[in-house]
């Protein structure tokens, strides 16, 4: 369990670092990792002033952050079985981490559609 713990640390580090990089003034962050045989992604976006936005990033500290948690994502699951996780991050480094070991489609993060940008169901279930 320690070796996980020190993994989610790291992810939640990276992820604050990349979150406050991009955006002074967030309220809420969120990244999702979806990760499977065939391929592996993560998105995120941050909550301002009741609105969800894409973190616009410098694509090379982009590329290099969001492909570093996607590694320690994929070494998470080595230690345990999960498809989907979702971080919450708030600027006090307050964070939670959930994980979902059947439903690929858990969590969703989109714009499209009208889609807030704020993980589907995220805001129904308990986290804080």
């Amino acid at each position: 369990m320690e070796k996980e713990s020190e993994i989610v640390l790291k992810i939640a580090d990276i992820f604050f670092s990349y979150v406050s990089n991009a955006e002074s003034k967030w309220e809420e962050a969120y990244l999702r990792f979806h990760g499977g045989i065939d391929s592996t992604g993560v998105t995120s976006t941050y909550q301002r002033d009741g609105a969800a936005y894409y973190i616009d990033a410098d694509d090379e500290y982009e590329f290099e952050a969001m492909s570093e948690v996607s590694d320690l994502f994929v070494s998470l699951q080595d230690c345990f079985s999960f498809k989907v996780s979702l971080l919450v991050i708030r600027p006090n480094q307050e964070f939670k981490i959930r994980y979902e070991q059947e439903l690929t489609e858990r969590w969703a993060i989109s714009k499209l559609d009208g889609a807030s940008g704020i993980p589907v169901l995220y805001e129904s279930e308990q986290w804080w």
